[in-house]
């Protein structure tokens, strides 16, 4: 049995809760938004981030999280984060220019190091 069992069955049910929320925005005509040049970003990618990481904090408490839509911009909350044993990288739409141009080419990313090392991971897809 995988050490992480449980901890991937949470993952799973978490990104596809993430992907169902993903599918009702893409199924409406939403805005693009843009972080930098070419770096779209849309309702889905935020609310889907903020949804990922509520879940993952609310599961694994004391863990840490980076996620793309809300890095923390303070260096000191960047190392104390860094600084944990078990840290969640959430990318909760990889895949933003392919999600805007509807063509089904986007996933929903959650991946877990534990002391600097990969550990676990899931890639949903949603279309």
């Amino acid at each position: 049995m995988s050490p992480f069992k449980q901890d991937l069955e949470a993952l799973r049910a978490i990104a596809r809760e993430a992907s169902d929320l993903v599918m009702r925005v893409y199924s409406t005509d939403f805005a693009v938004d843009y972080k930098g040049k070419d770096d779209p970003v849309t309702r889905a990618d935020r609310e889907a981030n903020e949804l990922i990481c509520a879940r993952l904090a609310a599961t694994f408490k004391g863990d840490g999280i980076f996620a793309e839509e809300s890095v923390p911009q303070d260096e000191a909350e960047r190392a104390r984060i860094s600084s944990k044993q078990r840290i969640f990288f959430v990318d909760p739409v990889d895949g933003t220019r392919e999600f805007t141009e509807k063509n089904g080419q986007f996933c929903v990313m959650i991946g877990l190091a534990v002391e600097g090392q990969a550990a676990a991971g899931v890639v949903a897809v949603p279309a």
